[in-house]
């Protein structure tokens, strides 16, 4: 964060910069505010105003104040993607190349694939999972792959793509498992997200049978930039749900369910943004 409290250098935190002790807009942080009251002579020090003829102040609530900005964040998310379809759906009509440009820099969000990190090597095998103690207990499975990655400091970390073929039971497992603890280890899950076939957008054939990217136009509303999903908490599936929600109602989407591959895994998944985890998505498999 780029603003500092002038008095202590220290940075303003959401709390922070959300408080304005005095009328005249100076900012100070919450301690340096009550360290003046206390210690000093309790004035503004920048137009030596008394903060105690200045009424009560009420110090604002970060946890609402933070779902705030995050509300106001997916509203522009939202907004910037109307205006992106808008364009699409001119190039499209025109038969220009900026749509299917466009379309190959989407991530597709998946509403059967279930990402998952953290994983121990001992549960990380596809037959492990899909026993009904892990996986297996939340609706039929039609494909799992698991990825390894070493990470920078020497650890292995595994996670895994885990295709269900209804999209209420990959909710579900998502719900369940996000944040709980298998074998041991506190696991994080999530919507995986693939992306468009280069045949698909050229408008021929695919003649790789094992090809992992869609074939199909999505649903409007499942498709996300990466800006776009760099602006959402996407460890947090139900700020994913609520962003498709909001670009259903602003583009007066209709369509039914988006269709399903067999079971192919992702080529990208989301980013961890804010996890504090050092696991990182894998690349997909070849």
């Amino acid at each position: 964060m780029d603003e500092k409290c002038p008095i202590c250098c220290e940075d303003l935190d959401l709390t922070d910069l959300s408080f304005k002790p005095c009328k005249c807009g100076y900012q100070v942080c919450l301690w340096c505010y009550q360290d003046i009251n206390e210690k000093l002579n309790g004035r503004c020090p920048a137009c030596r105003a008394p903060y105690k003829d200045q009424g009560k102040h009420t110090v604002p609530d970060p946890v609402k104040l933070q779902n705030e900005i995050r509300q106001n964040e997916i509203r522009k998310t939202v907004a910037k993607q109307k205006k992106k379809e808008k364009r699409s759906r001119k190039n499209s009509a025109s038969g220009g190349t900026s749509d299917r440009k466009m379309l190959s820099t989407m991530r597709v969000l998946q509403r059967n694939l279930v990402y998952v990190v953290g994983l121990t090597i001992r549960v990380a095998k596809e037959e492990t999972l899909r026993k009904k103690q892990y996986f297996g207990k939340y609706g039929k499975l039609l494909k799992i792959v698991v990825n390894k990655k070493v990470l920078a400091n020497g650890i292995t970390s595994y996670c895994a793509y885990v295709t269900f073929k209804n999209a209420k039971d990959a909710e579900l497992a998502i719900r369940k498992i996000n944040g709980s603890s298998i074998d041991g280890a506190r696991v994080k899950a999530t919507y995986g997200t693939t992306k468009y076939c280069t045949n698909f957008l050229r408008g021929v054939n695919c003649t790789n049978p094992s090809c992992l990217y869609l074939h199909h136009l999505a649903r409007t509303e499942d498709c996300f930039s990466k800006e776009d999903l760099s602006n959402v908490d996407t460890f947090n599936y139900q700020e994913l749900l609520e962003l498709s929600r909001q670009a259903s109602i602003t583009n007066g989407a209709t369509s039914g369910p988006t269709k399903t591959t067999s079971g192919a895994p992702p080529a990208t998944t989301i980013s961890t943004k804010k996890s504090n985890s050092s696991i990182a998505p894998p690349k997909p498999p070849p």
